[in-house]
């Protein structure tokens, strides 16, 4: 069979036309989907490993394991889970962190509560462990108590 432009059409050239229609519309739709899921994980990993580099949680994390009232509450060791609530301002030397996380021990659980400022010239840190059914327990108030770069 000969259609008006002279050439001739046989099977093969209608099913190649389909494959590529056909991966043409698979690309579209699955490089959108790739760049969503890629970009939301750059942004929760950036604030996941972000916020528990900062000096704040690893010194607060290390005090929680050095804390009585902490460690007859939960067990030791503690942990820190996975979804951390970072609020982190830095301008010059000026520092202020606030975040919240959950934290769990052989004993239990609880949120673990950190309000951190700190300049040149002062530091003020809290730490406080809000359990299930349980007022605030405040762990720490006054000076940033790590050393520099620990």
């Amino acid at each position: 069979m000969e259609p008006l432009g002279g050439h001739q059409l046989d099977a093969q050239s209608g099913k190649r036309s389909r494959k590529w229609i056909i991966a043409i519309i698979i690309f579209a739709v699955f490089v959108p989907i790739v760049m969503t899921v890629g970009i939301f994980a750059l942004v929760f990993g950036g604030l996941y490993f972000g916020s528990k580099s900062t000096e704040e949680f690893k010194c607060a994390m290390a005090e929680i394991n050095k804390n009585k009232e902490a460690t007859e509450l939960l067990g030791k060791p503690i942990e820190d889970g996975y979804l951390v609530m970072p609020n982190i301002q830095v301008s010059g030397p000026m520092r202020r962190v606030n975040f919240s996380v959950p934290v769990s021990g052989p004993k239990g659980s609880a949120t673990l509560q950190v309000i951190s400022y700190r300049d040149g010239f002062n530091s003020n840190f809290q730490m406080s462990l809000r359990g299930e059914g349980e007022m605030n327990r405040l762990l720490h108030r006054g000076k940033f108590p790590c050393k520099e770069g620990e």
